[in-house]
């Protein structure tokens, strides 16, 4: 069985704007989970809290932030790389096709 064999533009987005949500979801969490426990004032990753919401605040924002940079980097890289290597890998498997093509007799 396939889940995603079925699925429509629709859904897939739907699922894509989920992830996102939930990424950013972490990142707030872990940015203001510090804030809201007693004894602690920061509400940001690094700034020399050491309440006894830091560990998980800060593992929560570093986290989702660092999957949030990696994405992008990701993004990036293959629209810079991946892209143009593509339409020149789809060039060279045309012009392979052509040159190995058996004639027909």
């Amino acid at each position: 069985m396939q889940p995603f064999a079925e699925m429509d533009n629709f859904g897939a987005m739907k699922i894509l704007l989920l992830v996102l949500a939930s990424f950013i979801a972490l990142i707030i969490l872990g940015y203001q989970l510090p804030s809201l426990i007693p004894g602690c004032s920061c509400g940001y990753p690094g700034s020399g809290c050491h309440g006894c919401g830091e560990l998980l605040g800060n593992a929560l924002g570093n986290f989702a932030y660092g999957i949030y940079i990696w994405a992008l980097m990701g993004m990036v890289l293959f629209m810079w790389f991946g892209i143009p290597l593509g339409i020149v890998g789809f060039i060279l498997w045309g012009i392979y096709k052509i040159f190995t093509a058996k004639k027909e007799s």
